[in-house]
């Protein structure tokens, strides 16, 4: 069992304790953070931004459909995790699935599954993409925007700088290394959270450390699904921790990340079990660098990288009264729930360079090489059963362990397990060039090569062309290509699983076009983007027989898909205290169901004196759950679409103290999401009104 004090806790008193002051470089980042909430939204796109690049640009001359968030936005809003950010960004939105509490994503009207392999999802570079099933928000399930300093998020493909999984968007977030901070948090549901965020300077060694320890005891749910004559109530509890730790030397640095999550309870894999279904997952993640000049316009970044994803999982699969039935669940007839899961541990091993070679002021070339390894060892079954007896009766024998949870499940002739012990071998080159042509044109090409062992080869092209129209406007005529590799689970699934793997499964590939026009007056911005995008060989799941004479479900290459939109942003300081953000997403071509039409947000802020108050809210279109040819009763089930609303009040009591109020679904409103899991035709409900305060010190 894992020890679960709080690290927050933990390390406060040694922090708080530490010797000397912020450095002069730490006291200017500070500065400039602070003059970020007075600048123009002319000033705001100067911004520059790294995922566009893989090299600071500016926001407005980024060769990529971007949005970006701030740091002071994100606070000002209270937004907690990237899922619930993801709302206010245009083409993107989220909502719970029955992963307990993990959340689905949909990009540019695309749902692929709840863990969104189509996107890639980094911290500081680091990409956190679980290495077994592909998912961006597998391993960092509710990741905490406390330690921020801005979330970088790319629209559409970015495969010919990142590689795999960069299909449909990248995500980006860079974290703050120069920030002193301790915060509670305590709330309606046993709502409890406190992180500490530290930075130290000892010559020229640069430290920065941030913790972060979150639980509560859930909300209740009428019930909302039936199983096996059981039509009880739920809740969904949860915990989590996040500690990150960031050193350098010199040239050197060196980053260590943890990323915990523990979900009780609700609804795992459509099986209601209150009190027996779990779901632990840690991500840890290390990457040792060392940069370098080698000439006065040649740079080289040299990496190591490493992630580890764990995975321990347990549902209800027989409630006690069903169980004790003969032939069912237990052999000898005892009224005791039979439980059931996996466990795995999965890991991703990187080591590359990135180099930058500036010709002179208006021309850059950029290269990269990167190795890779993705393995995953036994994803064994487990439960609350003996497998020794198990074993030995070749599975005819099934009865309670007294010990606890067991590793091991056993039919007549064989072992099952889900995923058999696997790794394979990537190799990634890239190339890119960006060309200031006059000052009024600016051009972008790349490509990719990418080896998958066992899957093949793919080359994924990039370009870009940005016109200035007069100073404070943009035309952008973007061209994409992207792949998905299929993830091991894909290709190695065994017979046992609900989706058996596809050994001959090939890549998903895609090809955009963006149409972006931008402008921005002395207190108004505008962003219109229409996006063109065609999909080959769309991976679907169909009944096959992997198995001569055995019908399963199984991954296979199928078709085309063409998805095509309109997304508008609008940015605008309605008077020196009112700063207003919205925008607007409508999809002529989408794919349907579990997948919305329209989507919008806002965001209105009012900043005056010590007090800053903010409201915000997204709506979400209906949604087809069910076709006709699959819903129980013949008919087309559609989700209703909703709005949430959340607000947040923070008065600056010192300098250096705060407090935060915090209202998430203001109006308490009762809507549901999609799920795909049998008897969920209705939906997931999400959580109800939720009220929050929130001190924090900076020292």
């Amino acid at each position: 069992m894992k020890n679960r004090i709080s690290i927050a806790g933990a390390t406060l008193a040694g922090l708080l304790l530490a010797p000397g002051s912020l450095s002069v470089a730490a006291a200017a980042e500070k500065l400039e953070q602070t003059l970020l909430l007075k600048l123009s939204l002319e000033e705001l796109l100067r911004i520059k931004v790294t995922v566009a690049n893989r090299s600071k640009t500016k926001l407005s001359d980024a060769p990529s459909s971007v949005t970006l968030f701030t740091q002071y936005e994100i606070q000002r809003m209270g937004v907690s995790s990237l899922e619930e950010l993801l709302n206010y960004v245009p083409g993107f939105m989220s909502s719970r699935n029955d992963r307990a509490r993990t959340s689905a994503v949909v990009a540019r009207g695309r749902r692929i599954d709840a863990n969104a392999p189509d996107i890639l999802v980094m911290i500081d570079g680091i990409r956190l993409n679980d290495p077994v099933i592909g998912g961006g928000f597998y391993s960092s399930s509710q990741l905490s925007l406390v330690n921020v300093k801005q979330v970088e998020i790319i629209r559409g493909p970015g495969s010919a700088l990142y590689g795999s999984n960069a299909f449909s968007g990248v995500i980006n977030i860079v974290t703050n290394k120069d920030e002193r901070a301790v915060s509670v948090r305590g709330g309606e549901n046993g709502l409890r959270e406190a992180t500490v965020k530290f930075s130290q300077v000892f010559g020229d060694l640069k430290l920065s450390l941030f913790a972060r320890d979150y639980r509560d005891s859930g909300q209740t749910y009428a019930p909302i699904i039936e199983y096996f004559g059981h039509f009880d109530p739920l809740t969904d509890p949860g915990s989590g921790r996040d500690l990150q730790l960031n050193l350098g030397y010199k040239k050197l640095s060196l980053t260590v990340g943890l990323i915990d999550r523990l979900y009780r309870g609700f609804v795992q894999g459509g099986i209601p079990g209150d009190g027996v279904n779990k779901l632990d997952r840690t991500a840890q993640f290390y990457r040792l660098k060392y940069d370098t000049e080698l000439s006065g316009n040649f740079s080289t970044s040299f990496y190591l990288e490493y992630l580890r994803v764990t995975q321990d999982e347990l549902v209800l699969i027989l409630p006690a009264d069903i169980a004790a039935l003969p032939l069912l669940g237990w052999t000898n007839n005892a009224p005791v729930d039979f439980i059931g899961g996996n466990n795995r541990a999965a890991a991703d091993k990187r080591a590359g360079f990135d180099a930058t070679w500036t010709l002179n002021s208006n021309h850059q070339l950029q290269l990269g090489a990167v190795y890779q390894q993705e393995s995953t060892g036994l994803n064994a079954f487990q439960g609350n059963w003996n497998s020794e007896q198990m074993r030995l009766s070749d599975g005819a024998v099934r009865v309670p362990s007294l010990t606890g949870i067991e590793e091991g499940f056993w039919i007549p002739g064989s072992r099952l397990d889900l995923i058999l012990a696997h790794k394979r071998d990537i190799t990634g080159l890239y190339l890119q060039d960006q060309w200031q042509i006059n000052n009024k044109l600016n051009l972008t090409a790349g490509l990719r090569y990418d080896g998958y062992q066992g899957i093949g080869d793919s080359l994924s092209l990039r370009a870009g062309l940005v016109y200035s129209i007069g100073e404070n406007q943009r035309l952008k005529l973007l061209y994409g290509e992207a792949f998905r590799a299929p993830s091991i689970a894909d290709t190695n699934a065994e017979f046992s699983s609900s989706v058996v793997g596809n050994p001959a499964l090939q890549p998903e590939l895609i090809k955009t076009i963006d149409i972006i026009w931008q402008k921005s007056w002395a207190s108004i911005a505008v962003t219109a983007n229409a996006f063109f995008s065609r999909i080959e060989n769309e991976v679907v799941v169909e009944l096959r027989q992997p198995i001569p004479g055995l019908n399963a479900q199984q991954l296979v290459n199928k078709g085309r898909r063409h998805l095509s939109g309109l997304e508008l942003e609008l940015q605008a300081d309605v008077s020196k205290d009112i700063f207003v953000k919205a925008g607007l997403s409508y999809f002529t071509r989408f794919q349907k169901l579990g997948g919305a039409r329209a989507q919008a947000f806002f965001i209105v802020n009012y900043q005056t004196g010590d007090w800053n108050v903010n409201l915000n809210g997204y709506f979400h279109d209906r949604v087809l759950s069910r076709t006709a040819d699959t819903a129980p009763d013949g008919e087309a089930v559609y989700l209703d679409g909703f709005w949430k609303l959340n607000g947040r009040i923070r008065y600056q009591i010192t300098d250096k103290l705060s407090l935060a109020i915090k209202a998430e679904n203001l109006l308490n409103t009762r809507y549901t999401t999609y799920s795909p899991s049998a008897g969920l035709e209705a939906g997931l409900p999400e959580r109800g009104r939720q009220i929050s305060a929130a001190l924090e010190w900076s020292f």
